[in-house]
């Protein structure tokens, strides 16, 4: 019995030190998915990027929509990516392409990260994600910034232009573009 009492008493302790360890760790925003590239493409051509634009894609994964963006749109690109595993192989990919002086992957929390600099915001996270991300791009982003957002709208904000689209494979994506000064 007593032993049975002393396992409890460290199986407790081991769970508040867990929960006390993990209280400042970025929320899972969406489990890694990489988005099809014909959507990689398509996300990009709907908010008109340029080789002007600094585009942050917040959830990166594997950095396809900031690599895509610096090569094919001669954009800047950021990925912000919590997962250190999955944000190493975006890294790994940069630098292999020689990409380094055009995108920079942050391992980091999305609901932290200053996205002020963005001109265009790419994102594809879980619906249930979208309302704890709107705040920050609320108070961030500058008019005029495009917001494309795959497979989940954002609440309260209304889209200048949805698309539905099929990837290749018979699967359909909607893309939804926000217009910073127009989504309200």
């Amino acid at each position: 019995m007593r032993a049975l009492a002393v396992a409890a008493s460290l199986l407790a302790a081991a769970g508040g030190w867990l929960v006390y360890s993990t209280r400042h760790m970025p929320r899972d925003l969406a489990p890694f998915f990489p988005t099809p590239m014909a959507i990689v493409h398509e996300m990009l051509d709907l908010a008109a990027t340029g080789p002007g634009d600094v585009v942050y894609d917040l959830g990166s994964g594997d950095g396809r929509i900031v690599i895509v963006a610096a090569e094919k749109y001669g954009a800047r690109g950021v990925g912000v990516e919590f997962d250190p595993a999955v944000a190493q192989m975006a890294i790994d990919d940069v630098q292999k392409r020689g990409l380094g002086d055009k995108v920079q992957i942050i391992i980091g929390d999305a609901l932290k990260t200053d996205v002020s600099p963005a001109t265009v915001v790419t994102i594809y996270l879980l619906p249930e994600s979208m309302p704890m991300l709107r705040p920050m791009l609320d108070t961030s982003l500058r008019p005029g910034t495009r917001v494309v957002s795959h497979n989940a709208e954002m609440p309260k904000w209304k889209a200048v232009r949805t698309e539905t689209m099929n990837d290749g494979t018979g699967r359909m994506h909607t893309l939804y573009l926000y217009e910073i000064g127009k989504q309200y």
